[in-house]
């Protein structure tokens, strides 16, 4: 079929929405019927109202999305249900998927990338031309041929608007920046679709379904470490999410069959066999189960929109949003500090001082209905601990507590020198002096160490202060987390990271 011939196809019928075309599999179904996943649903379903009353109205559609998160989330598997959505609403006219990544598109000489672009396009039209990592495209150089890829894009986006769906997919941040140096590319995009993460119940519920298929049992205490194990594992490198368990589950399939090859008709995974698999790949306290989700973006935006007033009434709800952290490694006990950003008890800290941590625990000094200061003790969980940064996220888990909290700045906000500021925090944890510390002082600079930003301050970092919150007396919100000092030739450096990282850890939801 040449490119005339489909340019007739399409425009046969102006008004597709008024066909009925069903499929023998209800691809709405099938998207219902996914594990998690709600907010794809949700946004999806959004989608297809819009277009369907935009072509009722005569309304030029544009058809194309992005798709942004991280490996194994389903956004392959959402793109071509997306297709046979849209074609059973007679939004698309056929249900053709092509499925290509940058290798599909970029040539290997000058000319073969327009070529090969416009081919990918005329294949999948009248339905989806879905591009895995899609930010590769734009980040190879001046004389790199992805940038002619987009081009091409750009161009068949334009040109056939409304006669098939172009989706990108790709990391999150990385779709960002592609759309940031590409703004004739983001200007053409009508939806863009997160997807989140699994939680730990949809890993649970994708593990069931996985033993269910393939005609296993399991003991409740392996699914369980199992489970930790990958859920554990959701900040590393190439994080997989439900691909991990897949691939772990396959693994561990392959393990009891030699553990029972004398016995066809066992099915039973064992804790012993899950052992065998974490001990194999060198998996690090299997046995923990810190970790949970990370808070939702609007709510912290909404802790932060009033700022801090410093007067006698308020300073008692300062104070007990800053917290002592007890940190729990395999063999030692150490101590630090932080501090609560929302009223459900998720707080800030330096991610140096529990990336090791087995346990937490967390005590918060507070008042009594009789006015007494009173030490209140919470476990801890782990929502985000990034190196890079050196900021980490907690979750202090608690029945019925309601936690005073400290504002953010804006993610756009940075702070300029001589801004006066205030630390919070527990020198020497609560092991020597045990009492919580107030410091005035001022930010001599802010300097930039491989790729990221951090504040210089004139206050010493001591053992225990790591984590500590710094305030913009203006502001009257943290701007800053104390990490530590850098000494060089007996002087003292101490320096606090941005607050400004946080917001990119936070799910927009």
């Amino acid at each position: 079929m040449n490119k005339l011939d489909i340019l007739k196809e399409v425009t046969l019928n102006p008004y597709p929405y008024l066909a009925n075309n069903k499929n023998d599999n209800d691809a709405e179904a099938e998207l219902e019927q996914l594990i998690g996943l709600e907010n794809v649903k949700k946004q999806i379903n959004r989608y297809k109202n819009y277009c369907l009353k935009a072509i009722k109205n005569g309304h030029p559609i544009n058809l194309h999305m992005v798709f942004s998160g991280n490996p194994g989330t389903g956004k392959t598997t959402v793109a071509r249900l997306v297709g046979q959505i849209l074609y059973k609403y007679g939004i698309l006219p056929t249900t053709n998927f092509v499925e290509g990544s940058r290798e599909t598109l970029v040539g290997q000489y000058i000319g073969h990338t327009a070529i090969q672009t416009n081919s990918a396009v005329q294949q999948a039209m009248g339905g989806v031309l879905f591009i895995d990592e899609a930010y590769t495209l734009g980040f190879g150089g001046e004389k790199d041929f992805g940038k002619e890829a987009i081009d091409e894009l750009i161009k068949s986006m334009e040109e056939y608007r409304g006669q098939f769906c172009l989706i990108l997919a790709g990391y999150t941040d990385e779709m960002e920046k592609l759309f940031d140096i590409n703004s004739g590319l983001k200007s053409r995009i009508q939806k863009n679709v997160l997807f989140d993460d699994y939680s730990k119940e949809e890993l649970y519920k994708i593990l069931d379904l996985l033993i269910s298929k393939e005609g296993y049992k399991c003991e409740d205490a392996a699914k369980e470490m199992l489970v930790n194990h990958v859920y554990n594992a959701k900040y590393e490198k190439n994080y997989a999410n439900a691909r991990e368990i897949r691939i772990a589950f396959e693994q561990i399939a392959m393990i009891q069959a030699e553990r029972t090859i004398n016995n066809v008709l066992d099915k039973l995974i064992k804790v012993s066999d899950v052992e065998i698999y974490l001990k194999e790949n060198k998996c690090k306290n299997i046995n923990v189960n810190i970790w949970c989700d990370k808070p939702k973006y609007t709510v912290i935006k909404k802790a932060s929109s009033n700022p801090i007033v410093f007067d006698k009434e308020k300073m008692d709800d300062i104070l007990e949003s800053v917290v002592v952290l007890k940190v729990y490694e395999n063999n030692s006990i150490s101590e630090s500090t932080a501090f609560i950003i929302s009223s459900d008890g998720y707080a800030i800290t330096c991610a140096h001082s529990i990336k090791n941590a087995v346990h937490l625990k967390a005590r918060r000094r507070v008042k009594d209905r009789k006015g007494n200061t009173v030490d209140a003790y919470h476990s801890c969980e782990i929502a985000v601990c990034d190196d890079t940064t050196d900021i980490a996220i907690i979750k202090i888990k608690g029945e019925c507590i309601r936690f005073s909290y400290l504002p953010l700045v804006d993610k756009s906000y940075f702070a300029k020198p001589l801004t006066e500021i205030v630390e919070i925090g527990y020198p020497f944890g609560a092991s020597t002096f045990d009492n919580i510390s107030i410091y005035k002082g001022f930010i001599s600079s802010i300097q930039k160490v491989r790729g990221i930003y951090r504040y210089m301050v004139d206050i010493n970092a001591y053992p225990g202060n790591s984590g500590s919150c710094l305030i913009d007396l203006k502001q009257g919100k943290v701007i800053g987390i104390l990490q530590g000092a850098q000494c060089s030739d007996g002087l003292s450096i101490n320096y606090a990271g941005l607050v400004n990282y946080v917001w990119s850890f936070l799910e927009k939801r």
